[in-house]
């Protein structure tokens, strides 16, 4: 199988402890016209490394970039066990906003899954220049997505290896490779699940002023709404990409969709130009 590959470029790559989360960032040595930050905001049982693929990817764009791992999630201090158990929509809507506080200008708000209805929720009230939904969760106005009953509040919820292949991965994966991201996943929090994709979580479209782009995989296997569908609740441009399953930031069609991601944001935000990236394969 072959991968998208990026040729090298001068990155500058650190990491950051924002009170108790965990950012990471990855930015063009040399200031370009894409001064936007952009946040990237990982799904369920994952963390910054989610966007490990991409934040490379947009940064040799010209965008900085910066991913950020929920509390309690990889990279990110442990919560106490009763505190993770109870936590809530709102408290990773907070660490979004945190985030975006500490950025100090209104960034791109990116989310995967999970991640994207926190930035549906946090975009309500945060200053964002635009949003890019990546197979998200949607608010209630499309109703219950999750099959099934809400998770039990008194354990952890993490998924055995073969949920996790079946529901978020498209492609073949060889064994090692699928085992070093199994090893990366993290409990998640059932309040914060029992809200997500249950119909629960309201969000009014009107608070949320920026552009917004819904992004889908034909071949994903997850509940989460087709992209057309979400994309009408907000008036919002969409596309599927064929080759995708729900974790496309990682698998062989990542940088094809990435690449119609910046395209995206380079019309929208009124930039002069695109900027140009390697994206040769081996």
């Amino acid at each position: 199988m072959s991968y998208a590959q990026i040729s090298p470029q001068s990155l500058i790559d650190n990491d950051h402890m924002v009170g108790s989360l965990f950012v990471k960032e990855c930015r063009p040595l040399n200031l370009t016209q894409l001064t936007t930050p952009i946040l990237m905001v990982h799904g369920s049982n994952h963390g910054w490394w989610a966007w490990r693929v991409w934040q490379p990817f947009f940064a040799t764009a010209g965008w900085p970039t910066y991913a950020l791992s929920l509390r309690g999630h990889y990279g990110s201090e442990p919560v106490q066990e009763r505190d993770f158990l109870n936590l809530t929509m709102s408290d990773y809507v907070e660490d979004v906003a945190s985030i975006s506080r500490w950025l100090g200008r209104a960034p791109i708000l990116m989310g995967h899954s999970l991640g994207g209805i926190v930035v549906q929720k946090a975009a309500e009230t945060i200053n964002s220049a635009a949003i890019a939904l990546i197979a998200s969760i949607g608010p209630s106005a499309i109703g219950k997505q999750r099959p099934g009953p809400p998770p039990p509040m008194d354990k952890f919820v993490f998924p055995d290896k073969a949920e996790a292949l079946n529901r978020w991965m498209h492609d073949p994966w060889p064994e090692d490779r699928f085992n070093e991201f199994y090893k990366c996943l993290t409990p998640e929090s059932p309040g914060v699940l029992a809200t997500s994709g249950t119909g629960l979580t309201d969000v009014n479209p009107n608070l949320i002023k920026c552009p917004i782009l819904c992004v889908g995989g034909r071949e994903d296997k997850s509940y989460v709404p087709k992209a057309e569908k979400l994309a009408q609740i907000y008036g919002a441009d969409w596309f599927e990409q064929p080759d995708a399953g729900h974790d496309m930031m990682l698998e062989s069609a990542a940088i094809d969709v990435a690449q119609r991601i910046n395209h995206w944001l380079i019309d929208k935000l009124g930039l002069d130009r695109s900027p140009r990236v390697n994206t040769a394969r081996s």
